[in-house]
C-alpha cells in the first residue's frame, strides 16, 4: 500500500467516525471562534480563560465517546491554570490538547505505543512548559 492509499482511506475511516456525531455535540458559543478569537475574547474581558476550558471539556465529553481521540483527561490541571495567571502570546488563555509525544509532567508519556504506557515524565519540557496554559 502507498502512501496516498494509505492518506485517502485514513480520511474516509475519520469521516465515517465524524459522521456519527450528532451535529449539536460540536455546538456552543465558542465554536464559530478560531484560537484568535477565543484570545481576543480573553483579552477583552468578554470570557475568561476558564469560561473557554470548560466549553471545551464539555465538546470533548460528547464528541469523545465516538473518536477515542482524548485517552488522558487532565482536565483539573486545565481548570486550574485558566484560573491563575496566564502567559502572554497570540493565543492567551485558549485552551488546547496536546498529544503524549510531549513530555508534561504527571502526564502518560506514551509516545501512541502501549510499549510506554508506564512511562511518566518527571518533568516538562520547555515547549510544554510555555504552552501549557490552559492544557486539557
Amino acid at each position: 500500500m502507498q502512501r496516498r492509499e494509505f492518506m485517502l482511506g485514513s480520511s474516509a475511516l475519520a469521516l465515517t467516525a465524524l459522521s456519527r456525531v450528532p451535529a449539536q455535540a460540536a455546538t456552543d458559543e465558542f465554536v464559530k471562534y478560531d484560537g484568535m478569537g477565543q484570545a481576543e475574547l480573553v483579552r477583552s474581558g468578554q470570557v475568561s480563560a476558564l469560561e473557554l476550558v470548560e466549553a471545551a471539556i464539555a465538546r470533548i465529553e460528547k464528541i469523545n465517546p465516538i473518536l477515542n481521540a482524548v485517552v488522558h483527561k487532565i482536565y483539573d490541571e486545565g481548570r486550574a491554570t485558566a484560573k491563575g495567571p496566564l502567559p502572554d502570546g497570540p493565543f492567551k488563555g485558549v485552551p488546547y490538547l496536546i498529544k503524549d509525544l510531549s513530555e508534561l509532567k504527571g502526564a502518560p508519556l506514551t509516545y501512541g505505543s502501549r510499549l510506554f504506557e508506564h512511562l511518566s515524565p518527571t518533568r516538562t519540557m520547555a515547549v510544554s512548559s510555555a504552552q501549557s496554559r490552559p492544557v486539557l
